[in-house]
């Protein structure tokens, strides 16, 4: 029986490479399984986080505290980070 809970953990974590952090997060909680794929080192090397003008929203830009939490818990993981900057006109 074929599900998606049922995929191997890198093919997981192949998928979890393309989604943003919000999603990852939202997967993570699917299954356990998922959860340890979401902690897998491999999937914290490279990250790139998105910043705004109005940087309050999880859904619009990676919040600051956000920032903090993953530098903190995978500092050690990080090889490769990049800050994206959009500016938010208000008309």
């Amino acid at each position: 029986n074929a599900t998606f809970i049922n995929l191997p953990h890198y093919v997981v974590l192949r998928i979890f490479q393309y989604l943003p952090l919000i999603d990852r997060a939202r997967a993570s909680s699917v299954c356990k399984k998922w959860n340890e794929v979401f902690h897998i080192p491999d999937l914290w090397r490279k990250f790139e986080f998105e910043l705004n003008q109005s940087a309050t929203s999880y859904f619009k830009s990676t919040h600051p505290d956000l920032i903090q939490q993953i530098i903190k818990k995978h500092a050690t993981h990080l090889q490769y980070v990049s800050f994206k900057v959009r500016r938010v006109s208000i008309k």
